[in-house]
């Protein structure tokens, strides 16, 4: 992995410590993680393989990440406070972002570095 992509790993997963802190739902609280994501993608995606597992693999991580989200987002509070909403991670969206981010940032170094990739290769055929 090179450092920009540890920097990326780390600040999203340093994304969330921030909203352990209750505080507005404002713009630039929106924005920085899609941002980021955003950043990410473009990185990361430039074709979607769709020989052989291909797009199995693809759609089970997805739904374990998919899965990992939404349950985190059950555990965040929102609230409105004059006029202003508030939002809040709890310790377990907080848990559940970290080993998401975690399992992904495994994987890449499983894939890159730990022999993977050879594992990989032969479930995508």
């Amino acid at each position: 992995m090179t450092a920009t992509e540890w920097i990326t790993d780390a600040a999203l997963i340093l994304v969330v410590f921030r909203q352990l802190r209750e505080g507005r739902l404002d713009r630039k609280t929106f924005l920085l993680p899609l941002i980021i994501v955003a950043f990410v993608a473009h990185s990361y995606l430039d074709a979607v393989p769709t020989d052989g597992n291909d797009l199995v693999l693809i759609a089970a991580l997805t739904a374990v990440g998919a899965a990992l989200g939404i349950s985190g987002g059950i555990y965040t509070r929102i609230r409105a406070l004059d006029g202003h909403l508030l939002i809040k991670a709890g310790a377990v969206s907080a848990v559940l972002w970290v080993v998401g981010m975690g399992a992904r940032m495994g994987f890449q170094v499983w894939v890159e570095h730990a022999g993977g990739a050879d594992d990989v290769a032969r479930f995508s055929l």
